[in-house]
Formats: C-alpha cells, sequence, structure tokens
C-alpha cells in the first residue's frame, strides 16, 4: 500500500532537519532496519533506518531540503499488516522548502563541506557495506547494472579510503574500524554492538548523542571494517583491546555502552578498570544467565553460504520475517574476507567462555557509576529472566514486545534509557 514517509524526530528538540541524502533511488526496494536516508539534525548526521519493508516511489525532498519534523519527504509502498496502519497515520504532503544544508561533520566532530559531484551509483547492500568497511564509493569501479556499484565491487576493492565520520586504528592485535562522530565537554560515548554484527546498528542511539559529546562506535575484530585478529581474545585480552582504544582515541573515561556481546565486554570492561568507566548501559548483555542460545554465534561462523547467514541472524528476531535482507548481505559480504571466520570462533571459544566464568552479574552491582540492563520480553538468545535478582544498585528495564535486537526494534525507548543513565554519569564526580 503506498504512504508517505514523513521527516522522523531524531532529538528531543529536534524541530527541523536537512535531508542529507538518499541512499536507495525510486524503484529501489528496501528492507525493515535497512539505512534508506541520511538526516542533518543539530550538526549530526543520523541514519534513518526503514521501520518496514517496502519500496521507494517518489523522493519528495532532495538532498539539501530543509523540512520541519513531520513533513513527508517521500512516497513509499511498505508490505504486509504495517501498510494500512502508516497510511492512515500519514498527513496530507506539503511541499518542502529547499534551503542550503548545514555542513555535516567530519572525524574530528567540526563542520566540514561535503564533497561536489555527483552522488554515487551503488546498491543499498553495497552502500552499507562500504560505509562498514571505511570504503569511498567514488573510489570503488562499477561494474553492477546500470552503471551501480555491487556489492561484489565493495568486497573487491583494496583500498581503505575512510568515509566521512570513520577511520582505521592500529591497536594490539589488529586494526580497528572506528566511527567517530560528535564533539564538546561531556565525558565521550562508546558503543559496542553484538556478535555478527557492527557499529552501524547504534546509529538510532549514538546520532543524537552527538549533538553535545563524542560518540565512538568500534567494529569488534573480524566484524565489519575491522580486521582479523593476531591477539588473545579471551576475556582479558577483550578489556585490554578496549583499554587500547579508548588510549588510541584519547578518551580517559567514558560512558560504555554495549549489546548483546558487545554488552557483556562492556560489562567485563567496567569491572576491570572502573576508573576509566562514568556510566554503564548494557542492552540484552551476553552470559548474564545460564541458558544463553548458543546456537547463533556457532551457527554463524560456519555458515557455507548466504543461505546460511540468513538462517543464524534469523535467531535474533522472534518473527524470521523481521529480518532485514540488506543486514543479511553485508554480514555475507565481510565474513568472507580473509580471517574472519576464524576470528569470529576464536570469540566464541576464548570470548564467551571466559567471559561466563567472570560472574558479571555481581561484578556490576559493585561499580559505584550508574548502571541499566535493558532485557527484550520476547529475546530467544538472552532472555529477559536474565535481568532478574541482578543487584538493587543496577537498573533493570523489560521492553516487552521486542526480542534481541532492541537497538533496532525499539531504538527510541533504548535512546531514553542511555541518555537517562548518561545524564546520572556526568553529574557523579569524576
Amino acid at each position: 500500500m503506498e504512504t508517505l514517509l514523513t521527516l522522523p524526530r531524531l532529538g528531543e528538540t529536534m524541530e527541523e532537519g536537512v535531508v542529507a541524502g538518499w541512499l536507495i533511488a525510486p524503484g529501489d526496494r528496501f528492507e525493515r532496519g535497512q539505512t534508506i536516508v541520511e538526516v542533518e539534525s543539530d550538526k549530526t548526521v543520523v541514519e534513518y533506518p526503514a521501520l518496514q519493508s517496502g519500496r521507494l516511489i517518489e523522493i519528495l525532498a532532495e538532498p539539501g531540503s530543509r523540512v520541519p519534523v513531520g513533513a513527508p519527504i517521500a512516497r513509499i509502498a511498505v508490505d504486509g499488516e504495517a501498510a494500512a496502519a502508516a497510511a492512515a497515520q500519514a498527513p496530507p504532503a506539503e511541499a518542502p522548502t529547499a534551503e542550503p544544508a548545514t555542513p555535516h561533520t567530519g572525524p574530528d566532530g567540526l563542520p566540514v563541506a561535503r564533497p561536489a559531484g555527483p552522488r554515487v551509483a551503488a546498491s543499498p547492500a553495497a552502500r552499507r557495506l562500504a560505509r562498514d568497511r571505511g570504503i569511498d564509493l567514488a573510489a570503488v569501479p562499477a561494474t553492477g547494472r546500470r552503471g551501480r556499484v555491487s556489492v561484489a565491487d565493495v568486497d573487491a576493492w583494496g583500498g581503505e579510503t575512510p568515509v566521512a565520520g570513520g577511520r582505521l586504528i592500529p591497536v594490539t592485535g589488529g586494526v580497528l574500524a572506528v566511527m567517530e562522530r560528535g564533539q564538546g565537554p561531556a565525558i565521550p560515548a562508546v558503543f559496542l554492538h553484538g556478535f555478527g554484527g557492527t557499529g552501524t546498528v547504534w546509529a538510532m542511539q549514538a546520532g543524537p548523542l552527538a549533538r553535545r559529546r563524542r560518540v565512538i562506535r568500534p567494529d569488534l575484530p573480524g566484524h565489519g571494517g575491522s580486521s582479523a585478529w593476531d591477539g588473545p581474545l579471551d576475556a582479558q585480552g577483550l578489556c585490554a583491546l578496549v583499554g587500547d582504544l579508548l588510549d588510541a582515541v584519547a578518551a580517559p573515561r567514558v560512558h560504555l555502552i554495549g549489546h548483546s556481546f558487545g554488552g557483556a565486554i562492556a560489562a567485563a570492561f567496567a569491572v576491570s578498570a572502573p576508573d576509566r568507566v562514568a556510566s554503564l548501559t548494557l542492552a540484552a548483555p551476553a552470559v548474564f544467565g545460564p541458558d544463553d542460545d548458543p546456537g547463533f554465534v556457532r551457527r554463524l561462523p560456519q555458515a557455507a553460504d548466504i543461505d546460511d547467514v540468513r538462517a543464524a541472524m534469523a535467531m535474533l528476531y522472534p518473527d524470521p520475517a523481521a529480518l532485514a535482507e540488506g543486514d543479511v548481505r553485508a554480514t555475507a559480504a565481510w565474513l568472507v574476507r580473509p580471517g574472519a571466520r576464524e576470528t569470529l570462533g576464536r570469540l566464541v571459544e576464548d570470548g564467551i567462555t571466559s567471559l561466563g566464568r567472570l560472574r558479571l552479574r555481581r561484578g556490576i552491582g559493585a561499580l559505584s557509576c550508574p548502571v541499566a540492563t535493558v532485557w527484550g520480553g520476547l529475546d530467544r538468545i538472552t532472555p529477559a529472566h536474565h535481568g532478574q535478582g541482578l543487584p538493587g544498585t543496577v537498573a533493570v528495564h523489560v521492553f516487552g514486545g521486542t526480542g534481541h535486537m532492541i537497538p533496532v526494534d525499539a531504538p527510541q525507548d533504548l535512546a531514553t534509557v542511555i541518555a537517562r543513565t548518561l545524564a546520572a554519569g556526568d553529574a557523579e564526580p569524576g
């Protein structure tokens, strides 16, 4: 059913935004969770994902258009039962006013001009993979249909030209792909993604925060744009890795936010180096209970083809139909890189095993900084009952209709918990 896509409110004070760029073209299909448009707000570029699967029919707000919150920016056709509800809520179309876009921020958080020239034609999956690996699409030779850059083109490209907001950081054991945005006197926020993901999963939470503070999103070893890993990947090695990252980005003290496996790493680092953590927010953290589902983390490194990747990733959602095909293809693309499978296998055998022996439930209760945990009521990987019985100093939130992928399934609710926890951490003495 055809409906209107309106400009979302990406922050509490946001009243308008600038359409920075479309990642798909009219006629392209998109999947739920796939980033389809970039929006600038308060000098921050936010990647906005589709809330339903569908197809882009017409762009109403071209790049550079300044649009009020709630105004239509595109006509789309959405799939499934959500179509009728979306159409009923869509406001009448009004033509957006085109004004010069404000500059976007570079790796140092300072405003820089967007590069001139036409937008590179590329498939949505290729755009996402290029962002994950820190590759400039303009440098990639295109062999796809109608001169578009394809996933295969990005995968074959050997260059390492960072995209805006990203860089490659050598640390002990390998190279991390790190996305950085924002600046200001506030304590930086570091987001750690889960097993099989990338830092892009945090786009909806990280974007608004970058208005007032640095936001740092690394890809874990062997994931996304980061290299395979030579160093130890047990609990001690992973904590050392986080410490090396903070040293490399000159962030002596940070707010730490982690999802799933990244949540376990964040908790372990906070317990091992409490003076470096101002607050700790854990979304569906792993190894907090005896019955974590081992199927996903053991199945993904052994995936023989894209169908195996799809089957493994479907376990992350209560409804497998919610899995975005773009995520499947992007994961399959970096999974075939040299050393990726071996690194993921070591993370399972060494990392998860040793993290599970740390008794993190008790450890985070002894922290003096604010600690919050968030659980999905329909999560099959780290069930919500893992939040029961945590120390009384730990805030526990359960989102009843959400599965394991809380950053995607409940982006605004999770952002609210993160913001409150960071505010409490900012108020604590350093």
